[in-house]
């Protein structure tokens, strides 16, 4: 929510200054971008620790494979 009000703000003050439409269509476009992206960062942070055990899951089941298999 605080995003969306500082677009208005951010539009509101280049209306009054003058800027074009597409101007303001290009700031809102790039607001939307670096939300995106903030958004994408902050859910790898929150699911870092589930992230880290996978890798180390993985990199155990990865090293398993390359032991020799010693039973026959």
């Amino acid at each position: 929510m605080l995003e969306f009000i500082v677009l208005m703000l951010v539009l509101v003050a280049m209306a009054l200054a003058g800027f074009t439409v597409l101007a303001m269509l290009l700031v809102s476009g790039l607001f939307v971008l670096f939300g995106a992206l903030a958004g994408m960062f902050a859910l790898i942070i929150k699911l870092a620790p589930w992230l880290l055990v996978l890798l180390v899951v993985c990199w155990l089941i990865s090293n398993r494979r390359k032991q020799p298999n010693t039973y026959r």
